[in-house]
């Protein structure tokens, strides 16, 4: 939902185990409203530095498909919100993601220098193909527009192997388990959070 994992979505650790997923349910399909949740809980927890280990990251469809890379960074700020757009920059995103997006609007990036030692060249960076489903259009019809459009999680039959994670960690308990086959999904409770195809582990759920 927010793209990149980074300094100020790390804070989002925090909050204990379930509650995470009803936070996500919480927000629904709404990107900026999930992205003000993470600041705000980022502020609260306020920590006073930032490292962020990027020697070995990964782009794509991550945590469980993504494309693992050598990319040999290591970034530390006593300001998550500006690592975190300084970030976005080292991998060349022309936009800014939904977290620094509303920390640019309230004010929280400040003016900034960077002290490098080094920094690789990152190119041909990938981005989750999820993060192609918002509009800058009212609401009430992205609302419709989503439900009709945005990419929704399918079960790749073949590779399932009925685990049952993704029905554990499904915030809207949209996936119903059977008996010696792959789940199904109830689309009209899915608010497309993904967490399904983050967490299976035999990256038998695309979008």
């Amino acid at each position: 939902m927010m793209g990149l994992t980074l300094g100020v979505k790390n804070t989002f650790g925090f909050i204990h185990s379930l509650e995470k997923a009803r936070w996500h349910l919480r927000a629904g399909q709404d990107r900026m409203l999930f992205a003000s949740t993470l600041i705000d809980i980022h502020t609260i927890a306020s920590p006073h530095l930032t490292i962020l280990d990027g020697i070995l990251g990964m782009d794509g469809d991550g945590p469980s498909n993504g494309r693992p890379r050598n990319i040999g960074v290591v970034a530390m700020s006593r300001d998550a919100f500006i690592l975190d757009d300084a970030i976005e920059r080292l991998v060349g995103l022309h936009y800014h993601l939904p977290i620094t997006t509303l920390a640019g609007r309230h004010g929280l990036i400040k003016d900034y220098e960077t002290v490098s030692y080094g920094t690789p060249v990152i190119e041909d960076f990938r981005m989750p193909v999820t993060m192609a489903t918002d509009w800058g259009i009212p609401r009430p019809f992205k609302t419709l527009l989503k439900n009709t459009f945005v990419k929704k999680p399918k079960i790749k039959q073949a590779a399932c192997k009925q685990c049952g994670i993704c029905v554990k960690v499904c915030p809207a308990k949209a996936l119903s388990p059977r008996q010696h086959e792959p789940p199904v999904f109830d689309y009209k409770r899915c608010i497309r959070c993904y967490c399904c195809q983050e967490m299976c582990p035999e990256g038998a759920i695309r979008i």
